[in-house]
């Protein structure tokens, strides 16, 4: 797999996929000025896409190697087209993430998903029409160019989700060339993307109990270093300052196992793991050690009437499993159920920023 491809470094890669609104179109979106066209597309009638330049609201950039996300310019709210760029900006970067963590596709396809992702152009439409048949979204990918009407922006990419990013793999795959007529690899996605969901959950919820203590100086996986980010671009923005939310949990590789054997002490204690005379210890102490690792991107945000300011502050959480068995003091590396006298585990949490992003100027 080459630089392009989705691997566990696209997690990281995949966090700062960077968007780009032409300016001056989203202004006069927002002001009503441009009507979205309806369109009908058949084979005799194929699009122009030069034809549709005043309802471009959304080029899709090179992908970044920085951690700061460039949001959409322009307003927050107001125009549909607008609205509706902000949210595929969005969706995109959450989708780059995680086909960087699921590595749906490698090798050549991953690459050519990977570039129609980042050369997608996306138009607006009140309506489309495909050979006489009604659509959501229409990719061509001789234009790299897709799609979408005010009903798609209004009822399925609104908000970032699982269905929002999978409705948007299938186009982008439809840029790409690569066969997803049966929604066989987006579903696949779909699928995955659940899985983790649900498997995050109870992380999810730790991570922002530990923000919560943080922020109030209570002890916390962050160490207090998430308050003093947060003070920081408090301070930035003043009262423009929107707070901050937890974008997700991301796994970011696997889990490191060390063999118990290593770590066998020497026989000492008793069957109650009481330390006793080596003349008379029939047990000794086997520890083991798992760590998971995991992304976990802090957004600080403020908001203007005509800019989206949010920073992505990156951390990694990195959860140990340590546990110590008292087993026999003649059983192998790996010993038997019936070896095993007692069994303690201690799980422990560390929150690391990484490269840290500064905050905009006054």
């Amino acid at each position: 797999m080459n630089k392009h491809s989705f691997s566990v470094k696209g997690l990281y890669i995949g966090l700062a996929f960077c968007a780009l609104v032409p300016q001056a179109v989203m202004a006069q979106v927002a002001a009503g000025k441009v009507q979205a066209p309806k369109i009908e597309i058949s084979k005799n009638t194929p699009v122009k896409i030069q034809d549709l330049q005043n309802h471009l609201i959304l080029n899709n950039k090179e992908l970044s190697k920085d951690y700061k996300a460039q949001r959409p310019e322009g307003p927050r709210t107001g125009g549909g087209g607008n609205a509706c760029s902000l949210a595929i900006a969005q969706n995109t970067k959450a989708l780059s993430s995680a086909l960087g963590e699921f590595e749906i596709l490698k090798g050549a396809q991953g690459d050519r998903l990977w570039e129609s992702m980042t050369k997608a152009q996306f138009y607006i439409a009140s309506s489309l029409k495909l050979d006489g048949q009604m659509k959501d979204a229409i990719n061509i990918p001789s234009e790299n160019a897709i799609l979408v009407t005010e009903h798609f922006c209004r009822s399925e990419v609104i908000e970032v989700s699982g269905r929002a990013m999978g409705l948007l793999l299938h186009e982008y795959l439809g840029l790409a060339k690569i066969d997803d007529s049966k929604y066989q690899i987006s579903g696949a996605f779909l699928q995955k993307y659940a899985e983790a969901k649900n498997g995050n959950l109870a992380l999810v919820k730790f991570v922002e109990e530990q923000a919560e203590l943080d922020l109030k100086g209570s002890a916390s996986c962050f160490n207090g270093d998430l308050k003093a980010q947060h003070e920081k671009y408090r301070d930035t923005y003043g009262g423009r300052f929107s707070g901050y939310s937890i974008d997700g949990v991301l796994r970011a590789g696997g889990i490191t196992y060390r063999n118990p054997g290593k770590y066998c002490s020497e026989a000492k204690y008793d069957r109650k793991g009481r330390e006793t005379d080596s003349s008379k210890a029939t047990h000794k102490a086997c520890g083991t050690e798992d760590e998971e690792a995991y992304i976990v991107p802090v957004i600080m945000g403020a908001s203007t009437s005509g800019t989206v300011d949010d920073i992505g502050v990156i951390y990694q959480l990195t959860k140990k499993i340590n546990t110590t068995l008292l087993v026999d003091k003649d059983a192998d590396w790996f010993p038997r159920k019936s070896e095993i006298a007692k069994k303690t585990v201690k799980v422990s949490y560390e929150c690391v920023r990484l490269d840290p992003v500064s905050a905009p100027a006054k």
